[in-house]
């Protein structure tokens, strides 16, 4: 039980590694939609709403009209 216990303790950790290695891989390449945000946190304001952004929305180079 141990072994099979470890096993998947080691299979979750490798899992991790590989998802914050790929997110990095990325990461200039996705970036915060800063106007969007804008738009929201000014809303907030006027309403006296403080926002806290946990996952700030991420727009990809490819969707931007230039």
């Amino acid at each position: 039980m141990r072994v099979v216990f470890a096993i998947a303790m080691l299979s979750l950790l490798a899992a991790c590694a590989s998802s914050s290695r790929v997110a990095t891989k990325h990461e200039g390449v996705i970036r915060t939609d800063g106007e969007y945000v804008a738009r929201v946190e000014a809303m907030a304001r006027k309403r006296g709403i403080e926002v806290v952004w946990i996952n700030p929305p991420k727009v990809r180079p490819d969707t931007v009209s230039d």
